[in-house]
């Protein structure tokens, strides 16, 4: 009767994998859909011009103006009069004051020039313009 009970009270040893399987799989398959989504990208044909500027990193914030003149702030459209508001409130705790305009070939000069002033109003004063090498 003794080793009925020591068989009873022995502990199992095997751990259950299978719902750490399932919990895996599930977040897999959330990443792989999502994915795509953050990869959207604005249809812009920048100006060419011979290499002359810095390398701009993927960590630069760029302002991206589409040829119908809409101004886009991480591909958010963001009207121009709001444009220095939205800029002074992300870049408040960044040291790094620096901000790159992409406009598309076909906008109007006076588009990128107001742009630029409105920066400038802000307080931002290192904008750079992006074109892409020949």
């Amino acid at each position: 009767m003794s080793t009925k009970s020591n068989k009873s009270r022995r502990a199992l040893s095997e751990i259950n994998i299978t719902p750490f399987v399932d919990v895996v799989l599930v977040l897999l398959v959330i990443f792989m859909v999502t994915a795509p989504l953050n990869q959207q990208s604005l249809d812009l044909k920048l100006p060419k011009t011979k290499k002359v500027g810095p390398d701009i990193s993927k960590k630069a914030f760029i302002i991206r103006i589409k040829k119908n003149s809409k101004i886009y702030i991480s591909d958010t459209s963001v009207p121009l009069f709001k444009v220095g508001k939205k800029i002074k409130a992300i870049f408040k705790y960044k040291k790094d004051k620096s901000i790159f305009v992409q406009a598309d070939y076909r906008v109007l000069y006076g588009v990128v020039a107001k742009l630029m002033a409105e920066l400038k109003a802000a307080g931002f004063y290192k904008v750079g313009l992006v074109t892409q090498s020949q």
